[in-house]
């Protein structure tokens, strides 16, 4: 199982993490909401150049690993949380 998670580092999570079986399902999870929040970056008042920088990060290393990436003060990260 993995976990996907959306955090701001240094302060505790707001939801618990949601569970995949696979790590790329966990990524793309992850991917999905990351273009929501870019939809709505100008509206929050976030700049769109950390997540088009993040998206592309996202997509171009391997998703079978667990790991992590920033966009602006949010950390995206998939972990291993053991057998199904």
């Amino acid at each position: 199982m993995y976990s996907a998670l959306i955090n701001m580092p240094g302060y505790l999570p707001d939801t618990e993490p949601e569970e995949f079986e696979t790590c790329r399902e966990a990524w793309q999870y992850l991917v999905g909401e990351l273009e929501h929040d870019w939809d709505n970056a100008e509206q929050n008042g976030d700049s769109e150049i950390g997540y088009l920088a993040t998206h592309t990060e996202m997509h171009s290393f391997d998703q079978n690993l667990p790991g992590i990436v920033y966009a602006g003060n949010y950390a995206y990260s998939v972990e291993y949380t053991g057998e199904i």
